[in-house]
């Protein structure tokens, strides 16, 4: 996998990430410091290590699946971009002021690094560099975490995180879809 997709694979993790920051923004009133410092370094955190602990679960069972890896690295990177696009077409629920504590910020931080899980798994069928991706996937999710948390205190708007997750799943079907061409046209089955 070449490093444009490996970076595209950080930015797609990373929307849900900044979905969340953003919600954090919208809906709470004080931060101190150290939320504002915790909530992004937990979200890069956990889209980084979910990644690694799927690689090394894809690296291992990679011998006994390889004719087909493509086509489950494919579905996966489907079903995750289906499943992100169909998040951002839910309608948003009545706000309420949400107090943020550090069980609120880890339990965002592991449900919106499920799909980081898959697509490590996914990259461990591919045989990335799995030490740079997961770096990459880090800072880019850092800083679109706190990005996220200062765009949902600016602007207060459901449409940026509805517009966050379309964004991201039609970036990993983008993906997925190019994992799949470039087999067919490696063994000549697309010409």
């Amino acid at each position: 996998m070449d490093f444009v997709s490996l970076i595209g694979i950080a930015i797609a993790l990373s929307f849900d990430s900044y979905a969340a920051s953003v919600t954090c923004g919208l809906n709470c009133n004080k931060f101190t410091w150290g939320v504002k410092l915790l909530i992004p370094l937990s979200f890069a955190l956990f889209q980084a290590v979910f990644p690694l602990i799927g690689y090394f679960f894809g690296y291992i069972i990679l011998p006994y699946i390889q004719a087909w890896d493509h086509w489950l690295a494919f579905a996966l990177l489907l079903l995750i971009g289906v499943n992100m696009i169909r998040e951002s077409f839910k309608k948003a629920e009545e706000r309420k002021a949400i107090k943020l504590s550090i069980r609120l910020i880890l339990g965002m931080s592991i449900a919106t690094s499920i799909d980081a899980l898959a697509t490590g798994f996914s990259l461990g069928i591919l045989s990335v560099d799995i030490w740079l991706t997961v770096i990459m996937i880090f800072i880019v999710t850092y800083f679109a975490s706190a990005f996220g948390l200062m765009t949902g205190k600016r602007f207060q708007s459901e449409k940026i995180q509805r517009w966050a997750s379309l964004i991201g799943g039609l970036i990993l079907i983008g993906i997925g879809a190019n994992v799949a061409i470039s087999h067919m046209l490696e063994h000549g089955l697309l010409s």
